[in-house]
């Protein structure tokens, strides 16, 4: 669980940490920040579950494009999750 004071929402340091988990410890600070705050749609500075929900899908979406492949300037593959990361 990456919601550690089980409010219901994630703040910035519960998204970091989650962010840092999948990534392996890989995550750039700067895209991690930049993930956020685009997902704070309503900007309370906390993703709650249909921000998340729809970051997710976004990922998700991406994920299956890289899968499929596609010519462009990310190559044959194209761009997948873990690279927003």
């Amino acid at each position: 669980m990456v919601d550690m004071d089980m409010d219901g929402v994630l703040n910035f340091e519960e998204f970091t940490m989650g962010a840092m988990m999948l990534s392996n410890n890989n995550a750039e600070p700067e895209k991690i920040a930049a993930i956020f705050s685009k997902s704070d749609t309503n900007a309370d500075g906390s993703i709650d579950y249909p921000e998340l929900e729809a970051l997710l899908n976004m990922l998700r979406e991406e994920n299956n494009r890289g899968r499929e492949g596609r010519d462009g300037p990310d190559g044959p593959d194209g761009p997948n999750a873990q690279e927003l990361f």
